[in-house]
């Protein structure tokens, strides 16, 4: 997903997070608790869309390159075979037909290597019999191996297409979801005079959603996490001052499993009830002070607690609203 795009599916999981903390209340206008389940469903699809958007190929390229290195190897070996075997009989005139250069094949892109090996198994296969420092077997396995290359090749373009098509999707998703909120929106000002700080507090939400995430932070730090459930405070005193307002962005490494949360406490060793982030690796964990629980005089400690058994730096970034 572009920033954009995450900008507007972090405010949407913002206003789930206000629905879910505000249920009870919410339950008098009944109109709004359906709409509630259907923006968690465009949530959740919004999250499948964006991984296989974002599909890591990390596994492809491994393999490629496998591939690869496997064809030019064979290319050398059967080359090597084929000159010496001409140079034995003094065909000189063909030497050049099948001596390679390491340095030659690595200098070429994958899209021609597969036709330099074909055309090297047709010179090798009729005096494969002959070969010097070769076989029939290695030519049969180079043969075998530009086809395994030829294959692997036409994966990214599929990976590619599928990847653009959820990313497409994921535009349509946001709309939707846009949608749902206004409806939402629509029953909310029906507590304008019954609740006045529940709407208060939902505009106030609605505020920050529509915050833009671009931009460098106000202030950053890195905290080392110990692991087993330790509880570690982030220190934000050189931020000058903290708002509910204030977005709080959490960058973890890519490969942290489930059990680790952020959210403020009346201490340095607890989070408010109902108020904790799941933090995940590699992932945008952006929230605004409010949503997380702070207030200043009751839970003024922002904490993050690591339940797994990792030890791991979180960046937090912190956002001043304009």
């Amino acid at each position: 997903m572009n920033k954009v795009q995450t900008s507007k599916s972090n405010s949407l999981v913002k206003i789930e997070d206000f629905l879910d903390d505000h249920a009870a209340e919410l339950a008098v206008v009944v109109q709004i608790e359906p709409l509630h389940e259907e923006l968690k469903d465009v949530i959740e699809d919004i999250g499948t869309a964006m991984a296989l958007a974002e599909q890591d190929n990390t596994g492809y390229t491994i393999n490629k390159n496998l591939k690869v290195n496997e064809v030019k190897r064979l290319i050398l070996k059967v080359g090597r075979g084929a000159t010496a075997y001409y140079q034995s009989i003094n065909e000189f005139e063909k030497l050049s037909i099948s001596n390679y250069k390491k340095s030659e094949l690595d200098s070429i892109t994958e899209s021609r290597l597969s036709p330099k090996a074909k055309q090297l198994y047709k010179e090798a296969l009729p005096i494969a019999a002959n070969l010097i420092g070769a076989d029939a077997a290695d030519v049969a396995a180079l043969q075998a191996a530009a086809l395994a290359l030829d294959e692997i090749i036409e994966d990214p373009s599929r990976a590619i297409d599928v990847s653009k098509r959820y990313n497409d999707s994921i535009d349509g998703l946001l709309k939707r979801g846009d949608e749902i909120r206004n409806k939402i929106d629509v029953y909310m000002q029906t507590f304008i005079d019954e609740n006045p700080g529940l709407y208060a507090e939902w505009k106030l939400s609605m505020a920050i959603d529509d915050m833009p995430t671009h931009g460098s932070p106000d202030f950053t730090t890195p905290i080392s996490c110990a692991g087993g459930g330790a509880v570690t405070t982030v220190d934000y005193i050189p931020l000058g001052g903290l708002f509910g307002s204030t977005n709080i962005a959490f960058t973890l490494p890519q490969n942290i499993p489930q059990g680790v949360r952020a959210g403020f406490g009346v201490d340095d060793q607890s989070i408010l009830a109902g108020k904790e982030l799941q933090l995940t690796g590699g992932s945008s964990n952006r929230r605004s002070a409010a949503s997380l629980g702070f207030d200043l005089n009751s839970a003024p400690f922002l904490n993050i607690i690591n339940d797994t058994m990792q030890v791991f730096s979180v960046t937090v970034d912190f956002y001043t609203a304009d």
